[in-house]
C-alpha cells in the first residue's frame, strides 16, 4: 500500500467519524427548528468558507457549461438529496430506524458499481459486504424487539436518500479525475445552499415567519451543533469522501458508512451515557470484519490467506458467546419454574433485571446462530475461491 492510498483510507476512516457524531447533531436540533430551516441555515453556513477561498482557487477553477452541467447532476443527489431527505426522515422515526436504511447503501452502490464503473469484485468481497449490512440491521432489530415497531413512512424517505448517496458516490467517482476538490465541493455545496434556502425563504415567506428563520442561532446548542454539520459533516466530510473515492474503488469506500454505526453507538454510549448492550458489540464487529473482507480480500490470494484467520476469530467468539448464551440461558429458563404468586412478590427492580437477562439471553441466542453462519459461509466460500484457484492452474 502506497502513501496515498493509505492516505486515502485515512481520509475514509475520518469521514466515518463525522458521519457517525453527525447524528446526535441533527437529532437532537430537530426540535428546535424546522427541518427546512435547519437545511438552509446549515448549506448557507456551509457555503460560506467556500466562497471565502474562491479568490484564493479562482485560478484552477474551470466552470465551463460542459464541466459544470456534471457537477450540478451528482449535487442533486450528494448533499442535496441525501441530507435532506435525512433530516426530513430524522423528523419522523428515530435514528434507528434511519441508521438502518443507511446500512443498505453498500448494496446499492456495489450493484451500480459493477453496472456502471465496471468495478470487479469476487464472491468474498460480495460475502463482506452483506457480513458489513447484517452488522447494522441486526443491531437494529435488537433495538425493535426492545422498543416499537418501525415507521414505514420515515423508512420510505430515508430510502430515497440512501439511494441518493449510492448514486452519488457512483457519479464522483467516474468524475472524480477530471475535477479538483474544492470545484467539486463548491459547486454542490453551493448548488444545495441556493436551492435550499431560497425553498427556505419562500415557504416563511408564504407563512409569514421569515424573520424567525435565522432566530434559533440564538440558542447556543442550535449554534454548536448547526456549526458541526456544516463545516465538519457537510465541508469537511465532503472533501474527505472525494480525496477517499480518488484511489479506492467506490464499493470499498461506501462500507466505511456503516462504520459510522459503530461510532454512533460508542457516542451515545460515551457522550449521552446510553446502555452498551451485546447486540451492540456483535453488530460493531460484523460491520468491522465486513469492512475488513471488503477492503482485503480483492484477490484468490488475499482470500486464501485472510480467511483462515477470519475464521479464527469467529470460531473463537461464538465459543465465548455460547458460554454466555449458555448462563444467560440457563438464568432466563429458571424463571419458567416460578410460580405466580412468588413472581407477583418480586421487586420493581427484580423484574426489570429478569426483562434484561430476558434480553441479553436473547441477543447471545442471535449472536451464536450468526457467528455460525458466518463460520459457515466463509468455509464454504474459502472452499470455492481454493478450487477455483486451482482448477485455474
Amino acid at each position: 500500500m502506497n502513501q496515498k492510498t493509505f492516505l486515502c483510507y485515512m481520509a475514509a476512516l475520518g469521514y466515518a467519524a463525522i458521519i457517525g457524531f453527525s447524528f446526535i447533531f441533527v437529532k437532537g436540533i430537530l426540535t428546535q427548528s424546522d427541518p427546512l430551516n435547519i437545511l438552509a441555515i446549515r448549506f448557507t453556513l456551509a457555503f460560506l468558507p467556500l466562497l471565502g477561498m474562491y479568490p484564493f482557487m479562482r485560478k484552477k477553477c474551470n466552470f465551463q457549461w460542459h464541466r459544470l452541467r456534471k457537477l450540478l447532476v451528482a449535487g442533486l443527489f450528494y448533499p442535496l438529496i441525501f441530507f435532506t431527505f435525512q433530516a426530513f426522515a430524522l423528523n419522523i422515526s428515530s435514528s434507528i430506524e434511519v441508521g438502518a436504511v443507511q446500512a443498505t447503501t453498500p448494496i446499492f452502490t456495489l450493484i451500480m458499481a459493477g453496472l456502471f464503473l465496471k468495478e470487479k469484485t469476487n464472491v468474498m468481497q460480495r460475502f463482506s459486504v452483506i457480513i458489513c449490512v447484517l452488522g447494522v440491521l441486526y443491531i437494529m432489530i435488537m433495538k425493535f424487539i426492545k422498543n416499537v415497531a418501525p415507521d414505514f413512512s420515515g423508512i420510505g424517505v430515508a430510502f430515497i436518500g440512501t439511494l441518493g448517496l449510492a448514486t452519488y458516490t457512483i457519479l464522483t467517482k467516474k468524475i472524480k479525475h477530471h475535477y479538483s476538490n474544492y470545484e467539486v465541493l463548491f459547486i454542490i455545496v453551493g448548488e444545495a445552499f441556493v436551492l435550499l434556502l431560497g425553498a427556505a425563504i419562500i415557504k416563511n415567506a408564504m407563512a409569514g415567519t421569515l424573520p424567525s428563520l435565522w432566530l434559533p442561532l440564538q440558542q447556543k446548542d442550535f449554534l454548536v451543533s448547526v456549526c458541526y454539520l456544516a463545516f465538519l459533516s457537510t465541508v469537511a466530510s465532503g472533501f474527505l469522501i472525494n480525496f477517499a473515492l480518488s484511489h479506492i474503488d467506490a464499493s470499498k469506500m461506501i462500507v466505511f458508512n456503516n462504520l459510522g454505526t459503530v461510532i454512533q453507538i460508542l457516542a451515545g454510549v460515551i457522550i449521552l451515557k446510553e446502555t452498551l448492550f451485546p447486540s451492540h458489540i456483535i453488530g460493531s464487529i460484523l460491520i468491522i470484519l465486513g469492512i475488513l473482507g471488503v477492503n482485503l480480500l480483492g484477490q484468490v490470494e488475499d482470500v486464501k490467506y485472510y480467511i483462515p484467520k477470519f475464521w479464527v476469530i469467529l470460531s473463537v467468539l461464538n465459543f465465548i458467546t455460547g458460554i454466555f448464551t449458555f448462563f444467560m440461558g440457563s438464568q432466563n429458563m429458571s424463571s419458567h419454574y416460578i410460580g405466580s404468586e412468588h413472581m407477583e412478590k418480586l421487586s420493581a427492580d427484580a423484574i426489570h433485571l429478569a426483562e434484561l437477562g430476558n434480553s441479553y439471553a436473547m441477543s447471545f441466542y442471535l449472536m451464536a446462530l450468526l457467528f455460525i453462519l458466518s463460520g459457515v459461509g466463509f468455509a464454504i466460500l474459502y472452499y470455492v475461491s481454493s478450487h477455483h484457484a486451482t482448477s485455474k492452474e
